[in-house]
């Protein structure tokens, strides 16, 4: 019971994070940005990201600030999902398992730091 606890809680802060995340980030696609906040996030070029800002009124600039926020909120609610997961999955006590759910904990990490 305690790890289906730890599977499903984290599970329902993933979809939960998630929903609120695409909620500001459906103001945000245009043809700057077609794929709205993610073509902001991928940009490598200044010229580019000053172009995709332009194109954004303050009130979408407000929505790409609060889908940031909710994505850091998703990010850490993944991870732990995912981490869970592949313990479970992989018998909770097993070598692997314990080396396999620190995966998703660095890809956290990763996608935090960008």
């Amino acid at each position: 019971m305690y790890s289906v606890v730890l599977l499903v809680g984290p599970g329902l802060l993933t979809l939960a994070f998630g929903a609120l995340m695409l909620q500001h980030a459906a103001f945000l696609a245009n043809s700057s940005a077609p794929h709205g906040i993610l073509s902001l996030q991928m940009t490598y070029a200044v010229e580019n990201a000053r172009a995709i800002l332009s194109s954004w009124s303050r009130e979408e600039i407000r929505h790409a600030e609060l889908s940031l926020y909710w994505d850091m909120g998703f990010a850490i609610a993944y991870g732990m999902f995912l981490s869970a997961l592949s313990r479970w999955s992989l018998s909770g006590r097993s070598r692997v398992a314990l080396v396999t759910a620190w995966i998703p904990i660095l890809a956290t990490m990763a996608d935090l730091s960008e």
